[in-house]
């Protein structure tokens, strides 16, 4: 069994990972956004699924 402690630390890791990820997805995003086409569209629409899981996975984390 896993520790308040632990637990706090372990929550701070992920939160700390999630941003990180979310930050290379905008900087994804902000690549995307320079090129154009039907591929650049449905890249898009993929970094915009991921940005929004990992948004729901911040906000799920305990606070």
């Amino acid at each position: 069994m896993l520790s308040n402690e632990q637990r706090i630390n372990d929550s701070q890791a992920l939160h700390h990972d999630l941003r990180i990820e979310m930050g290379r997805v905008e900087l994804a995003m902000e690549t995307l956004a320079l090129q154009s086409g039907e591929d650049a569209s449905l890249r898009q629409q993929r970094l915009e699924t991921r940005m929004s899981k990992l948004q729901e996975a911040l906000r799920r984390l305990p606070a």
